[in-house]
């Protein structure tokens, strides 16, 4: 597809997953052949005219994700639109690229880049570059499969099909080029058109969806389906076109985008709490001369935790019941540990949750659950000096940083009702 009568120009950044993979025997393992062979069945599927590069910043099942793969990702990533905006030169993971290119004399600017990713973890990754990028970027979509190309079940060549359309119609809007001195501006969304981090994919509805990278939900058990927070999804393929959803909304960013950040083992200090019926939050050794809270404080002083992500139930509500509740509360507040409580919108809400205030639970509405503990591993990986697990969560000195940032919007990841 010619856009304004220029053919586009891509990054492929392929990082492995099924989407790179293929069965070997009795397992599925990646295979440095198969993203080519994605490019060439894609060809035959749906044709391709537009140019591209690739790279390969590191080969991996998803499952193996980690902070520093995720870093290499986010680096690669961030050094192809910085070259896009700024036309400098790419260090480290561009440079071959950029070599290529002054050899042949081809401008580098892309008009989109798309990472292949596997499924098992693609919303942390996906979170990662939305808080990386923020919302006003080239367009940069993941896509991923649930079975390997080779499969005929398999929906990888339809989520980059998904993509690609995506990134042809924002190159319509004028929000593709690089300079985005021509963008245009949804007004009624707030945002400008198809820029940012997305991430397509078929559901088995048929139906190829963009979700917007920072809103993605894990998929469930046994299934393979991915879905956005609120089912609000960005848009959809229809009639081999993308299509906008009319209902979609969200707020341009609030803070500046996190850019380069280095993932580092800060992620061993958030611990993350998922309810369920029969739940206790009490340490499995606890000492019997302790007081319930006593052994709390222990416990979290021991695994030096810093920050508490605790997920809710579909209601954004957890049991304030349980005996121990008001232990584990009353001992993060006491060691200045600020628990943050996801899965909750505003508005009203059960009588269960008016306790909420008076233990320091700190709710952040409209916020993925994953999204949340990736963008407070990014903060804290940023200003881990800032984020001291000494202080007082009523003192002056609390971190209101990192409150204030949590709750910011950036890369569109809060969902408003």
């Amino acid at each position: 597809m010619h856009c304004w009568g220029r053919i586009m120009k891509f990054l492929f950044v392929f990082t492995g997953g099924t989407i790179g993979s293929a069965v070997s025997g009795d397992y599925i393992s990646p295979d440095d052949n198969i993203p080519y062979e994605l490019i060439e069945t894609y060809r035959e599927r749906y044709g391709l005219e537009h140019s591209y590069d690739i790279i390969t910043p590191y080969t991996e099942l998803s499952e193996q994700n980690t902070g520093d793969t995720i870093s290499k990702l986010i680096a690669c990533v961030c050094d192809a639109v910085a070259d896009n905006t700024e036309d400098n030169s790419a260090q480290s993971s561009l440079a071959d690229i950029t070599e290529k290119n002054m050899e042949s004399g081809e401008a580098k600017s892309y008009d989109g880049i798309i990472v292949t990713h596997g499924t098992d973890t693609l919303p942390y990754s996906a979170a990662a570059l939305s808080y990386a990028l923020g919302n006003d970027c080239i367009p940069v979509c993941l896509v991923s499969s649930n079975y390997p190309i080779a499969d005929e079940r398999a929906n990888g060549v339809d989520n980059l099909h998904g993509a690609i359309r995506l990134m042809e119609s924002a190159y319509e809007h004028g929000n593709g080029t690089p300079s985005g001195n021509e963008k245009q501006v949804d007004e009624l969304a707030g945002i400008a058109v198809h820029r940012g981090v997305f991430v397509s994919y078929r559901n088995h509805d048929g139906m190829t969806y963009i979700h917007r990278a920072s809103r993605l939900l894990e998929t469930q058990a046994f299934s393979d389906e991915y879905y956005s927070v609120g089912g609000q999804y960005y848009g959809r393929i229809h009639d081999d076109r993308f299509v906008r959803n009319g209902l979609y909304r969200e707020a341009s960013d609030e803070i500046t985008p996190f850019g380069k950040v280095e993932m580092t083992d800060t992620c061993h200090k958030i611990m993350r709490v998922r309810p369920y019926p029969g739940m206790s939050y009490m340490p499995m050794a606890s000492d019997v001369n302790s007081s319930p809270q006593e052994s709390i404080e222990k416990m979290l002083a021991n695994m030096d935790v810093r920050c508490v992500i605790h997920e809710s139930y579909h209601s954004g509500t957890i049991n304030t019941k349980l005996p121990d509740y008001h232990a584990f509360f009353q001992a993060a507040a006491k060691k200045g540990i600020p628990v943050f409580l996801t899965g909750v919108s505003e508005g009203i809400s059960y009588e269960s949750t008016n306790v909420y205030e008076q233990l320091h639970i700190i709710p952040l509405y409209g916020i993925a659950p994953v999204a949340a503990y990736v963008k407070l591993w990014m903060i804290m990986s940023n200003t881990m000096t800032e984020v001291s697990g000494s202080l007082d969560i009523q003192s002056e000195d609390y971190p209101v940083i990192l409150v204030d940032r949590l709750k910011a919007s950036l890369g569109g990841d809060r969902f408003d009702n």
